[in-house]
Formats: C-alpha cells, structure tokens, sequence
C-alpha cells in the first residue's frame, strides 16, 4: 500500500497538468460551438492510442 501511496504523491503534478488542459481543451472546444461529447470522445481516443 506505501508503493501506491508514494506513486500517487509523484504523479499529482502530471495528473493535476492534465486536468486543467483538458478543461481549457473543453472550454475552447464548447466556445466553437462542439459539443461536450465531441471533445469527451477525442480526448478518450487520442489519449488510449498512446
């Protein structure tokens, strides 16, 4: 369980820079006129393709 825990801890920072890529990504993408399932599903393939 403290390898979980100390993986957890060095990830945050990746994890935490994701995240607000991908609301600025959705918010870019809402403020063209997609939808919220367009950048759902594309984010969702492109990210699983690596």
């Amino acid at each position: 369980m403290g390898e979980i825990r100390y993986a957890f801890r060095q990830a945050l920072p990746v994890m935490t820079g994701f995240i607000f890529l991908g609301f600025g990504y959705g918010l870019y993408m809402n403020s063209l006129g997609f939808s919220f399932i367009y950048p759902t599903l594309m984010a969702l393939t492109i990210y699983a393709a690596r």
